[in-house]
C-alpha cells in the first residue's frame, strides 16, 4: 500500500498542473510540488498548504471570481454530504490585470471516502489563441461584408453549399439565401457561366463576367479537389467590375470617336496642306509657305498619334494582327533607311546601315509580318534621327546570332539615364518632357514596337550612356536549321547581357548542353508520360511533373520552350486532378503536343529561341 501511495505521489509531482486531495474534513490531505510552489494562483501554494481548510482558502479572496469559488465551495460540501464518486465539477474564471488575465480552469472530482481531488490548470495560452481565431474570423466576416465580392462553393452537382460576400441583397451576384438550390436552375439565363462551372467541374479553370441589374461581376470558378484527387465540386469568388466595365465602356467610346470623328477629317486637312505646300493653287509667299508647313507637320503629329492610340488599343484587346511572310531582313532595314532618308536630309543627319556587327554571314530568310517589322524599324529610326544633333549619323548593323537575327540603331544623341531605362517601354512616358515636346512624339511608339516585337517572337531592348548616345536593338528568332554537325563551343553556352529590356537581367541566347541533359531530363519527361499513358497510377505523372519543371529552368526566361514546357506542367497537374477514367486520354493528349518540343530539344545542333 505505501509503495502504491509513493508511486501515486510520483505521479501527481510530475504534473504541471496544480494538484491536490481534499479529505473528508475539508482539510488539504496530499498536495503535489507544483500546488506547493505556486505563486500566482489565490488557491495553492502558500495559501492553501498542505493541512490547511481549503473551504476557508477559498472564501478568503474576494475578487470577480467568487462565485467560481463559491462553487468550489458546493461542491467540496457534496463531496462531504455523500455525492456520487466520479461526480465532476469544472468552473472556468480569469484573474489578474483586467487588459492581460491569466485564464484558469478548476476541475473538482469526488473521490471515494468523501475526498475530492482539485486540479488547477493555466488556460491562458489556448484562451488567448481562441479569442485571436475570433477576432481574425470577425475581420474576414467583415472584410467579406463589407467588400464588393463574393466567395461561394458548390458540390459535385452545383448545390451552392457556402455563400459570403456583399450577398444577393443590394443587387449582387449570391445571397446566403441560395444555400442548398442549384446553380443551374438559379442562374440558368446565364448560359455563359453555367459553361464555366461545368467546365471546373470538368476540372479547368474559368473566368467570365456576368450582368447583375446595373451590376457587372467578374466570376471566377475553379475545381475543388479532394483528399482521393477527385473533384468535390467548385469553388468560386465573384468580383464587382462595375467601375472597371464602365471606364471600359468609356475608353472603347473615346477610341471610337477619335477613330471616325478626328482621324477621318485629319486626314483629309492634311491632304489639303500638302496640295497647298506643293503649290497646287499657286505660288505662296515664304511666310505663309512656312504657315502651312508648321501646320502640315502638326497634322502629321495628330494623324500619328491617332493612329498610335488606336493600334496600341487593338494591341491591349489581343487584337493585334500579324501576317507573317518569308522575308529578308536586310531587305527591310534598307527600305525601312530609304522611308526615313529625306527626314534625316532634313535635320543634317547621316543614314547608312554598317557592315555586320560580327562579320557573320548574310542572314536566311526568316518568318513575320513585313509591314509591322518595318513599322518598328521606322520608329527607331526616327528616334534616333530626332535627337541625334546636326551633323551627326544613325548607323543600323545587322547580325547572325545563333538562333535569331539581331539588328542595332546606333546614335549620337544626348543617350539616357540608367534610373530612366525602366520608363522607355511604358504608355506615354517621355523622359524629358520639355526636350521630347520640342521634338515631337506620343510616347506610344515604343510601347507598340515592343508589343509587335514580342508577337513575333522576339525582344527588344537598348543601352545608353549619358552623352555618348544610345543604341537600340531588337532580335527575331530565325527558321530553325537541322544539321548532323555538332554546335561550335562558342555557341554552347553564349550569353548576352541585356543592358535594358523590361527588367535589367541576364537572359542567354544559347544551345541545349552536352547530351547528359539531354538524356536525363527530355527522355524521362517522355518516358514518364509514356508510362501514364498505359497506367492509371500517378507516380509516373509526378515524375514527369518534376522533369518539365527542371527543363523549363534551364531555358533561356521568356523563351517559346520555357513558356511550353511549363504549359506542359500545368497539363500534367489538369490531368492529375481528372477523374481516373479520363487521365490516360489526357495524358495522350499532352503527350501528343509535347512530343515535337522534345524531339526539337533533343537536336544538339538545334537552337532554342
Amino acid at each position: 500500500m505505501d509503495a502504491t501511495f509513493a508511486l501515486l505521489e510520483a505521479t501527481l509531482d510530475g504534473l504541471a498542473a496544480l494538484v491536490a486531495v481534499v479529505d473528508g474534513d475539508g482539510r488539504v490531505a496530499h498536495a503535489n510540488k507544483a500546488w506547493e510552489h505556486a505563486a500566482v494562483h489565490p488557491w495553492a501554494g502558500p495559501n492553501a498548504p498542505r493541512g490547511s481548510e481549503y473551504a476557508v482558502a477559498l472564501r478568503q479572496r474576494a475578487s470577480s471570481t467568487r462565485d467560481d469559488a463559491q462553487a468550489l465551495v458546493d461542491a467540496i460540501a457534496a463531496a462531504h454530504a455523500g455525492a456520487t464518486p466520479g461526480t465532476v465539477v469544472i468552473r472556468e474564471y480569469a484573474m489578474g490585470d483586467p487588459r492581460a488575465p491569466t485564464h484558469w480552469r478548476t476541475t473538482m472530482r469526488v473521490l471515494p471516502e468523501r475526498h475530492v481531488l482539485v486540479q488547477h490548470e493555466d488556460v491562458t495560452s489556448p484562451r488567448n489563441t481562441e479569442a485571436a481565431l475570433k477576432r481574425s474570423q470577425a475581420r474576414l466576416r467583415t472584410i467579406l461584408t463589407g467588400a464588393p465580392l463574393v466567395l461561394f462553393s458548390l458540390d459535385g452537382h452545383g448545390v451552392f453549399t457556402l455563400v459570403e460576400g456583399m450577398g444577393a441583397g443590394d443587387g449582387g451576384f449570391a445571397g446566403p439565401e441560395q444555400v442548398g438550390s442549384s446553380v443551374f436552375a438559379a442562374y440558368a439565363h446565364m448560359p455563359v457561366l453555367l459553361d464555366v462551372v461545368r467546365g471546373a467541374l470538368a476540372g479547368a479553370v474559368g473566368v467570365t463576367t456576368v450582368h447583375v441589374g446595373r451590376l457587372a461581376f467578374e466570376v471566377r470558378c475553379s475545381p475543388l479537389v479532394g483528399i482521393d484527387h477527385g473533384i468535390d465540386g467548385v469553388v468560386g469568388v465573384a468580383t464587382d467590375v462595375s467601375e472597371r466595365v464602365r471606364l471600359q465602356r468609356m475608353k472603347d467610346e473615346l477610341i471610337s470617336i477619335v477613330s471616325h470623328e478626328l482621324r477621318t477629317p485629319l486626314t483629309s486637312i492634311r491632304g489639303s496642306l500638302g496640295l497647298l505646300e506643293g503649290g497646287v493653287t499657286g505660288p505662296l509667299s515664304a511666310k505663309a509657305l512656312e504657315l502651312v508647313r508648321i501646320a502640315r507637320l502638326n497634322t502629321d503629329r495628330l494623324v500619328r498619334l491617332i493612329s498610335d492610340m488606336l493600334d496600341l488599343d487593338k494591341m491591349e484587346a489581343g487584337l493585334l494582327e500579324l501576317q507573317p511572310t518569308e522575308m529578308s531582313l536586310a531587305e527591310v532595314v534598307d527600305a525601312s533607311i530609304r522611308e526615313m532618308s529625306g527626314l534625316a536630309a532634313h535635320v543634317g543627319v547621316t543614314l547608312r546601315r554598317d557592315a555586320a556587327i560580327d562579320g557573320e554571314p548574310e542572314l536566311p530568310p526568316l518568318h513575320a509580318d513585313r509591314d509591322r517589322i518595318m513599322q518598328v524599324l521606322v520608329n527607331l529610326l526616327s528616334n534616333a534621327i530626332k535627337f541625334s544633333p546636326a551633323d551627326a549619323s544613325v548607323r543600323v548593323a545587322l547580325a547572325h546570332r545563333g538562333a535569331v537575327a539581331r539588328v542595332e540603331v546606333h546614335d549620337d544623341g544626348p543617350g539616357i539615364a540608367r534610373e530612366d531605362l525602366g520608363r522607355l517601354f511604358q504608355k506615354f512616358s517621355q523622359l524629358d518632357a520639355s526636350d521630347s515636346r520640342a521634338r515631337g512624339g506620343s510616347g506610344l511608339g515604343l510601347v507598340i514596337c515592343k508589343r509587335i516585337i514580342e508577337a513575333s517572337g522576339g525582344r527588344i531592348g537598348v543601352r545608353s550612356e549619358p552623352g555618348v548616345g544610345s543604341v537600340f536593338w531588337l532580335e527575331l528568332p530565325l527558321p530553325a536549321q537541322p544539321s548532323s554537325e555538332p554546335a561550335p563551343a562558342s555557341m554552347m553556352a553564349r550569353r548576352v547581357v541585356i543592358e535594358h529590356a523590361e527588367t535589367p537581367e541576364v537572359r542567354p541566347i544559347i544551345r541545349l548542353p552536352r547530351p547528359e541533359f539531354r538524356g536525363s531530363r527530355i527522355d524521362e519527361l517522355l518516358a514518364r508520360l509514356r508510362e501514364a499513358a498505359d497506367t492509371e497510377s500517378n507516380e509516373p505523372l509526378a515524375d514527369a511533373h518534376g522533369a518539365a519543371m527542371i527543363l523549363a529552368a534551364a531555358m533561356p526566361e521568356g523563351s517559346d520552350a520555357q513558356v511550353r514546357l511549363r504549359a506542359c506542367g500545368q497539363a500534367i497537374d489538369a490531368a492529375l486532378a481528372a477523374p481516373a477514367h479520363e487521365r490516360i486520354g489526357h495524358v495522350r493528349k499532352l503527350l501528343r503536343e509535347i512530343e515535337p518540343l522534345a524531339r526539337r530539344l533533343h537536336d544538339l545542333g538545334q537552337p532554342i529561341p
